[in-house]
């Protein structure tokens, strides 16, 4: 497993991610970037995200990738 330790802004804690059938990138407010590979013979449909404490998501938007 990978972790990174990220200071909240303003209270708040922003993250992109990014992933397609073998990779997960995810870049949060304050410049850090995790990138991490991955071949499963089934296809992924869960993310875990552990927090030390309670967490509200106030958005969450996924985009399909389409490739050719």
């Amino acid at each position: 497993s990978r972790s990174l330790s990220v200071p909240l802004k303003d209270g708040k804690l922003a993250l992109k991610l990014f992933g397609d059938r073998s990779s997960l990138e995810i870049f949060t407010h304050d410049g850090q970037t995790l990138t991490t590979t991955f071949f499963e013979e089934q296809e992924i449909n869960q993310l875990i995200i552990k927090t030390d404490s309670f967490v509200k998501v106030n958005e969450l938007v996924i985009y399909k990738i389409i490739t050719d």
